[in-house]
């Protein structure tokens, strides 16, 4: 007889392992195994079919959310960035009373100034490390230029020393010189 504790304390699917009891013994473990992946399997098909239908559905939304999206996500800071300066540049013409059209006119000039300013406060904090790269970049310059022709020409006078050498070695050597030797 079956009792009520070992209905509910089994698996849904002891019923199918019952079904199946022509399985040789020691194999129970691997066929469970095997009707699990069957059965995840099955699962991760009907989801991506489901998916892929919801996807098909709202494909016509899909491309103008992510515009919408990239957009968004790009506009919005630089909205945000020039919304506060274009405030602070208003409080600023209001605190100093200036007029709207000599402002909007000084604009470029005051760009280049502070461009300007920015360059120089930028050299001037990396003005050594400039000096080494230009020095650096002139050494390589020269290098590039000039060690293969200085190489070469190096080579050439090393190999004439070397011939003359022994030029004068065999043309000026006699029999006792080279016993001496």
């Amino acid at each position: 007889m079956v009792t009520r504790e070992n209905v509910y304390g089994k698996s849904p699917l002891e019923n199918v392992f019952n079904i199946l009891s022509s399985v040789p013994q020691g194999h129970e473990k691997a066929l469970k195994q095997a009707l699990y992946n069957a059965i995840a399997t099955l699962l991760l098909v009907a989801s991506l079919g489901v998916g892929f239908g919801l996807f098909y559905i709202l494909e016509p939304f899909v491309k103008p959310l992510i515009w919408a999206l990239l957009v968004g996500s790009v506009l919005h800071p630089l909205k945000r960035t020039i919304e506060v300066r274009l405030t602070a540049w208003m409080g600023h013409l209001g605190e100093t009373s200036k007029p709207l059209l000599l402002a909007v006119i000084m604009v470029p000039v005051h760009f280049i100034d502070d461009v300007s300013e920015f360059v120089g406060q930028t050299i001037r904090k990396y003005f050594y490390c400039i000096i080494w790269l230009c020095f650096g970049l002139m050494m390589a310059l020269l290098i590039y230029t000039y060690i293969p022709n200085l190489f070469v020409s190096c080579l050439c006078a090393m190999w004439n020393f070397n011939c003359d050498i022994i030029w004068w070695l065999l043309h000026n050597m006699t029999s006792s010189m080279v016993r001496i030797l």
